[in-house]
């Protein structure tokens, strides 16, 4: 299993998620990847995502109660958010954290979009959304503006060598482009 994106562990154990983080990357795959690394060291008992654990098993086989995937091959409508409503009025059934993640996020339209800005600013505890997509620019801005923005796409001037470096970097500084940025121009 690799990794594209790294939780503090730090973050999940205290308790301090942002309510909404917004993961993009060059491709659908990429954000999709990331997010779903993201969700899975969520529910991990150790907070990295290893695996092993029983939030791993139960995330990675599909059945963890606390996660609710929302993902359409077209535009993300309100029938593709139906049971929302109902999953945010459940306490989360593991103990931990209720994540939603919506997949694509870009193919949400904007009656969905605006229905979800009310859940961004106040969730019920321990509610985490993941949104991913590689074409951030199609959201509207009050609903990026609510989200922790993680951007995995590196610049395109970068040798192969160079991407690689910046990968790693963006893994050890837990997902901050900025930050991975600085870490490189401070080893050179």
């Amino acid at each position: 299993m690799s990794k594209l994106f790294t939780v503090p562990t730090e973050s999940i154990i205290t308790r301090r998620l942002a309510q909404a983080s917004l993961i993009t990357a060059g491709s659908a795959e990429a954000a999709d990847e990331a997010a779903r690394d993201f969700a899975r060291a969520i529910f991990c008992e150790t907070g990295t995502g290893c695996g092993i654990c029983s939030g791993c098993r139960k995330f990675d086989a599909g059945n963890h109660m606390d996660y609710l995937e929302i993902s359409s091959d077209g535009a993300i409508n309100k029938d593709a958010i139906a049971d929302l409503p109902f999953f945010l009025s459940v306490r989360p059934m593991e103990g931990g954290y209720r994540v939603i993640y919506i997949k694509n996020a870009h193919n949400m339209n904007t009656t969905v979009q605006n229905r979800l800005l009310k859940s961004f600013e106040d969730p019920p505890p321990n509610t985490v959304f993941i949104l991913a997509t590689d074409t951030p620019t199609k959201l509207l801005p009050t609903v990026a503006s609510r989200c922790l923005k993680i951007n995995l796409t590196p610049p395109a001037a970068r040798s192969s060598e160079e991407s690689e470096k910046f990968r790693i970097a963006l893994a050890y500084t837990g997902g901050f482009a900025e930050q991975a940025e600085a870490l490189l121009s401070d080893a050179e």
